[in-house]
């Protein structure tokens, strides 16, 4: 959902007396994204490792 309400943010007019503010949560909900791939990258390495997931291709 952080992902959808970003490219939301970045899809809506910019008012310009609103930038400063609109850079500040574009800014908080990326470093917030950038941390969730990498717990994500981080289990799933892991998982990979201690063989935790299947992948199955048909």
């Amino acid at each position: 959902i952080a992902v959808e309400q970003l490219s939301e943010m970045l899809e809506k007019p910019i008012e310009p007396e609103k930038i400063a503010e609109l850079k500040q949560l574009v800014l908080d909900k990326t470093v917030y994204v950038a941390s969730r791939r990498e717990v994500v990258l981080t289990d799933t390495a892991k998982g990979l490792v201690k063989d935790r997931w299947t992948y199955n291709v048909e």
